[in-house]
Order: C-alpha cells, then structure tokens, then sequence
C-alpha cells in the first residue's frame, strides 16, 4: 500500500485528489474521469501548439516566396519587355491571377453551371509556365470533359515550320464557330489536363467541326504517342 501511495501520490497532486482517499470506492471512478480531462485538455493545448507551428512555417515560406520575388523583381526590373511573350511582368501577373483564382475556388465551382463538352473551344489561362511548356491565354479544343477537369488541345494562330508539319503533331482546324476567322493549328504533343476553373466563362465559346476532331484523333493514332514500341536490341543481340 504504500508503494500504491508513492506512485499515486503525484497523480493526485495534478488531479486535486487529496482529499479522496485510496480505500474510497469513488476514487478510481473519479480517477479516470479526471484523466480523460486532462488529457482531452492536453490534446487542446497540443493541438493549439501544433496550429501555431503551422502558422509559424507558413510565416517562413511566405517571407521566403516574398524574398525571391523581390530578387526575380531586381534581376528584370530593366528589361525592355516591349513585343515580347513570357515576360517578368507575364510572370508577376500570373502569380497574382492564380492567388486569386485559389481564393475564389470554393464560389467559382459552386456558380459554374457552363456545359462543356466535346468539340467546344474556349478561352484558357495556361498560366505562366517554364522553358517550352505551353503558357499563356489561348483557346483550346476540349477533347474530354471530366467535370471539373478538361482534357484540352491548345489552339494556335503561329504558322507551324516545314519540319513542324513534317512531323504530323499539327493539325490544321478549320472554321471555329464564334471566332475570328483565320489559320489556327493544335499540337497533340500539346494535350493538357486543366481544371475548368482556367477557362474564361465571360467569353463566348466556340467549336469545331467534327472532320477536325477525327483529323486530331487520327493522328494521335498514328503517332507514337499512345503506342508501345519495345526497346531497340543491342547489336548481336536477338
């Protein structure tokens, strides 16, 4: 028993519990009960810690993206971006537009009753992206809608090279309905999975005819995109 007392003794001292003595038959009911609290209370205070934590690495990595966009800033802030595409400026705007379309998810998603589907060219924000990826605002082709994923072609007015068309990835599209009328072209190594909360629901949407759509779905037939080709053998080897 006195053993008993020694290891209780501290247990009471935190629970209060002095004045319940270990041959009372309520001492172990109350005993328990006033575990749970206080470990219901250290869970609180635990978690409360781990939210400051959180917050305080969020603090961080805010003051680090800070600090690198003001060095971005100090490397291009002379440069003439005059007729040219993917500038620092493209850059910083985007960074500011897809804050905001982040923020504004939960009521876009909520609002967007827009039927999508296949055929359809509608406006997206590619977004600033690095070296040769595809970015900016253009049209595109959706080729699958996902609900609130698109699978889509980007369509563009740049005249593709000899070697480009050579390669048979370039589609020309005839007339989309809804838009200006001139030579536009998609790419299938192009093919972009986007949430359609890229797509710009205050411009009026096209389409393409359906002779486009078989031309985009036969060369990706044809290409090698889809296809299994197995490992060229070693010489000597067969």
């Amino acid at each position: 028993m006195l053993i008993l007392s020694s290891i209780i003794s501290p247990i009471q001292w935190i629970f209060n519990l002095n004045e319940f003595p270990l041959q009372n038959a309520n001492f172990f009911s109350l005993f328990w009960k006033k575990s749970i609290d206080f470990f219901t209370f250290s869970g609180i205070i635990y978690r409360a810690k781990g939210s400051l934590v959180v917050m305080e690495d969020l603090l961080n990595i805010l003051k680090i993206a800070k600090s690198s966009l003001d060095i971005y800033y100090e490397i291009h802030k002379d440069d003439n971006f005059s007729n040219k595409r993917n500038t620092p400026r493209d850059y910083l705007e985007w960074v500011d537009k897809k804050t905001k379309i982040i923020i504004n998810s939960p009521e876009f998603i909520k609002k967007t009753k827009e039927c999508i589907v296949r055929g359809d060219v509608v406006w997206v924000e590619f977004g600033f992206n690095i070296g040769e990826e595809f970015s900016g605002r253009h049209p595109a082709v959706v080729l699958k809608n996902g609900g609130k994923t698109l699978l889509v072609l980007p369509v563009t007015s740049k005249q593709p090279t000899e070697k480009q068309l050579s390669s048979n990835t370039y589609i020309e599209l005839g007339k989309i309905y809804n838009f200006k009328s001139m030579k536009r072209w998609v790419n299938i190594f192009n093919i972009t999975p986007i949430s359609i909360e890229r797509i710009d629901f205050t411009k009026k949407k096209g389409n393409v005819k359906g002779t486009d759509l078989d031309n985009i779905s036969k060369a990706f037939l044809d290409s090698d995109l889809f296809r299994y080709l197995p490992p060229k053998q070693a010489n000597g080897n067969k």
